[in-house]
């Protein structure tokens, strides 16, 4: 299982994702258009969630969800994380 990091605001055309194995301490980049991110997280995503750089985090928040709320060229728009595999969420709270 991975765990994926990208911007909070997608623009058009490529955009950088982070993303390495829950078991690995690597990250690797890659870049991704909104098409092919929606279908990544359509058929393999399995919880989103907001995270402020260098600030405490609690997975008990309000932006913890199967929904991924983003902005893609200055307009909201929400993607819908499909899996339904089960993930240990304290995962999440680790400092990475």
């Amino acid at each position: 299982m991975i765990i994926i990091e990208f911007e909070n605001n997608i623009t058009y055309g490529l955009n950088i994702l982070k993303y390495r194995d829950i078991n690995d301490d690597n990250w690797y980049y890659v870049y991704i258009d909104i098409e092919t991110l929606n279908i990544l997280l359509r058929n393999f995503g399995i919880i989103s969630t907001l995270r402020l750089p260098t600030q405490k985090f609690n997975i008990d928040n309000p932006y913890t969800s199967k929904n991924i709320i983003m902005s893609y060229c200055n307009t909201n728009i929400q993607i819908y994380c499909g899996n339904n595999t089960y993930f240990y969420l304290p995962k999440l709270e680790e400092n990475f």
